[in-house]
Formats: C-alpha cells, structure tokens, sequence
C-alpha cells in the first residue's frame, strides 16, 4: 500500500494547471473547431508565426496556453486577431494581447492603425460599443515563468457578450458586444498593421479555434486539474482502498 500511495503522488504531482490538447477533449468539445495546430510554438522577433482560417462567423472560441513569457517590453504584442473588415492592406478591426507598463497582460478591442476606422466589434474608431475595451487578465508576465496559464475567450453575439476565462474561470467580460465579424486570421508575437512587435519570447500550446460560442461548463472543462486538486482526489482513493483491504 505504501507503493501504491507514493505512486499516486507521484503521477498528481505530474498533473498541470494547463489545458487539454485537441486530441484530448471529447467529441462534444472536438466540434465546431476549425483550427488546431501551434501545439508548442515560441513567438520571438524572428518567428513570429500567421495561419489564415475560415471566418468563423460572430460566434466562436479561442483557447490557448502562454508561459515563459521573458523579457517582454511594455506594450508588445503576444498575440493578434483578425477580423474580416479590411483597410490599406491590413485588418482594420483586431483583438490583441500585450504586456502593459505594470507587467500585466491585456486584452483589447482594437483598431489596426491611424488609417483604420472599425474595432473588431465593427464600432467605430475612438467609439468602440462595447462597455470597455480593454480587459485585465490579471496574469503577470514574470508569473508564466512559474507555470502556465489557458486563457479562453468567448465571442457570444446571441447574449451580446465577449467573456475572457483564466484557467476555467471567468476573469473578465465585454457587455454590449453587438459584432458581425469573425476570426479570418491569427498572428503570434506581432501586431497587425504596424508596431509591437515581440521584443522579447513567449511559449504557446494547445491553441485551438472554434466556430461556435463554448459555455462555461465546456471551458472549466478544458482544464488539467490543479497539482494540489488531483493530489486530494489521489489520495482519496488510496485511502479508499485501503479501508477496503481492512474490510
């Protein structure tokens, strides 16, 4: 017994706080998905990775893991998302993910230069429609060293709502998010239309797109269980079985 309960141990402090890759979701999560690759990619100043998708219309799903986040200036781009309006040779509306002057990650419902007019949301430059348009992740770029972080993000144009979840949970949300638009495009490390750039490096996994809206139940679903969750579930049932083999 005494073997057995190291083991057990052993294999929850293997456990992470992590997401699921795509191969290991189920076939209710597996559907609606359009995009699943970038499974273990670094964006850095010489690669900074683009894929082209479908339109995944209004609705959709992004979920991905970040980590090692190192030497990131303030105000440099992690992450950019296209939406389908179009100006000057590059996306008019994005969605962006940066490193503020706190160390702090943002999210934002952004336009894609001086010569842009729309957000994402389609509203337009310097009105965005939304209640905010920045979003605080609460994540400190000099925590992803220690462990990584899945930051989900929901586009709802049914309840009008664009909600961002940390490790499962809700972190943050968008009210009045009144889009039309989808995702045609994704860019690690770079900002679309101009400046940004990654100066530093950032560790992505498990980066996957879906065409539809996931509800909360499906994002907390996502998750890995936490080290000290799946250690009290271990050695729950080892205790189990031991009161067992007394019987």
């Amino acid at each position: 017994m005494k073997k057995t309960l190291i083991a057990l141990i052993a294999l929850a402090g293997v456990a992470s706080a992590a997401s699921l890759n795509y191969s290991e979701l189920d076939s209710t999560l597996q559907a609606g998905a359009v995009h699943t690759a970038w499974a273990d990619v670094t964006a850095t100043s010489s690669n900074q990775p683009y894929f082209g998708i479908s339109n995944t219309g209004s609705n959709f799903t992004l979920s991905f893991d970040i980590s090692s986040i190192d030497s990131v200036s303030s105000e440099k781009t992690l992450l950019s998302v296209a939406g389908t309006n179009s100006i000057a040779n590059w996306d008019d509306g994005f969605l962006q993910l940066w490193v503020n002057s706190n160390g702090n990650l943002i999210f934002n419902n952004t336009c894609g230069g001086n010569n842009a007019t729309k957000y994402f949301d389609g509203s337009t430059r310097g009105n965005p429609t939304v209640s905010a348009y920045t979003m605080d992740l609460g994540i400190l770029a000099a925590d992803t060293s220690k462990k990584a972080y899945t930051i989900t993000l929901v586009s709802n144009s049914e309840d009008k709502t664009f909600t961002a979840y940390v490790n499962g949970q809700q972190q943050a949300q968008w009210t009045e998010w009144d889009t039309d638009t989808g995702i045609t495009g994704m860019q690690l490390g770079k900002r679309y239309g101009n400046g940004r750039d990654i100066d530093g490096s950032a560790h992505f996994e498990n980066l996957v797109v879906w065409n539809r809206a996931l509800s909360a139940t499906e994002v907390s679903a996502l998750i890995v269980p936490e080290p000290t969750t799946a250690t009290l579930s271990l050695l729950a049932l080892a205790g189990l079985a031991t009161r067992r083999r007394r019987k």
